[in-house]
């Protein structure tokens, strides 16, 4: 699990059934959804904005172009950014 292509839809479907066994077994429903980066796209999902498969092709084009962004091996410290004055 070290591309990120492959965390991104990882995370994606982990808190995607989260949510789907926490409606399905705790009978709950929200009235409202939110995410935050990743999040948005469960949350979206979830709320029926868009559809599982279109959200899972989003999910690994984002994935994909994280890691395009930037060299293997360049910020693979958790996300931390690192800066020197001068």
């Amino acid at each position: 699990m070290k591309k990120t292509e492959n965390t991104q839809v990882c995370v994606f479907l982990v808190s995607l059934a989260s949510a789907l066994v926490v409606e399905k077994e705790l009978g709950f429903r929200p009235d409202y959804l939110a995410g935050h980066s990743l999040g948005e796209y469960t949350a979206l999902c979830v709320a029926g904005v868009i559809p599982f498969r279109e959200a899972l092709r989003l999910v690994r084009k984002r994935g994909e172009f994280m890691r395009d962004s930037c060299p293997e091996g360049v910020g693979a410290d958790g996300g931390s950014a690192w800066f020197r004055e001068g």
